[in-house]
């Protein structure tokens, strides 16, 4: 998929280095911050790097850390499933099940403790047959966030660990 002119033809696949070579000169863009746009989309496993039999550990982190971000914020924003988005937990689930393989473990469960799966308004469905709505997140605990009950209860999922999460559905 992309577009083609008599001078480049534009893939998804060129996107790292087409950005790279635009940025390259750049005195407002640090070295480290062009090699993470150049290899963000290099799998763990070395897979997808723009540059052929590189040396993987010689991936920066920041390009480890955007990969992990870019996945996700597609996964949950631009992925159709039937017609609609794919769910936060969905996303996750795919990309723990993708660690070692596309994805740094560390970096990913980080990433997975550090940012809001749940976001605030996001309503989901509980073990207990009920439903509630999002309202809080704390760092280190995103995958149980703080909710609102139909009747107005508030509870803290981090804090009631025999209440799952059972599905989810945003509302925007």
């Amino acid at each position: 998929m992309g577009f083609s002119s008599d001078k480049i033809q534009y893939t998804e696949e060129l996107a790292p280095v087409f950005s790279y070579n635009l940025l390259k000169e750049s005195s407002l863009v640090s070295s480290k911050s062009r090699a993470a746009i150049l290899f963000h989309k290099t799998d763990e496993n070395g897979n997808n790097c723009p540059l052929k039999n590189m040396d993987k550990s010689k991936i920066h982190v920041f390009a480890k850390i955007l990969h992990i971000v870019d996945d996700y914020d597609t996964l949950v924003n631009s992925n159709k499933k039937n017609g609609e988005r794919v769910t936060s937990t969905e996303a996750i689930g795919y990309m723990l099940s993708q660690c070692d393989k596309k994805y740094n473990r560390d970096l990913l469960v980080k990433f997975i403790n550090n940012v809001p799966i749940y976001p605030r308004g996001t309503s989901l469905e509980l073990s207990d047959g009920s439903v509630a709505i999002v309202y809080d997140n704390t760092i280190g605990k995103m995958s149980r966030p703080k909710v609102i009950l139909e009747d107005g209860t508030r509870i803290d999922l981090s804090e009631h660990p025999d209440i799952k999460i059972t599905g989810e559905k945003r509302e925007y």
